[in-house]
């Protein structure tokens, strides 16, 4: 009798443990997907003013031999559009692509070391992505900035990625 006690006192134990096991498994899941953060958008006037400027930004890309170079904001808009650029090889998206990535190169100082981590650019017309970039490092909150031209529905998103 003494014998089968003890049994019953091991199995419950036992059966205690793997109770608390799978409790604890349960909880630690729940614990995960509700503590996971959303990542902070944060608007900046300092993105969205590099935009602004940048739309103005004369490029070396023209229409044709009696046009002056166009801007970016207007290349923004040649883009989609399959225009090549009077003179060069280069199309008008070549040249957009080539002239933001050094702009954004030369207006903010990326890396790890630096202010900011990374940086990614997207820029649409009539909801049909016309060109993206990034950086390698992109990533968690981010400072935000848009442009979005009504007249020739051009809408552009520019996202920095600050090392914290």
């Amino acid at each position: 009798m003494h014998k089968m006690l003890r049994k019953l006192g091991q199995e419950e134990m036992v059966g205690l443990v793997v109770i608390m096991i799978v409790v604890t498994v349960i909880g630690l899941v729940f614990l995960g997907m509700f503590a996971r953060k959303e990542p902070a958008i944060y608007p900046s006037g300092e993105a969205t003013g590099f935009l602004y400027s940048a739309r103005l930004y004369t490029v070396e890309c023209r229409p044709d031999a009696t046009r002056e170079n166009y801007n970016l904001g207007e290349c923004w808009v040649a883009c989609p559009r399959g225009e090549s650029c009077y003179g060069t090889t280069k199309t008008a998206c070549e040249v957009l692509n080539e002239t933001l990535k050094k702009m954004i190169e030369k207006s903010f100082k990326i890396g790890p070391e630096a202010k900011y981590a990374g940086y990614s650019l997207e820029i649409y017309s009539a909801n049909t992505k016309i060109t993206s970039m990034k950086s390698a490092r992109i990533g968690g909150n981010m400072i935000a900035g848009s442009y979005f031209d009504e007249y020739n529905d051009v809408n552009v998103s520019f996202r920095l990625y600050p090392n914290y």
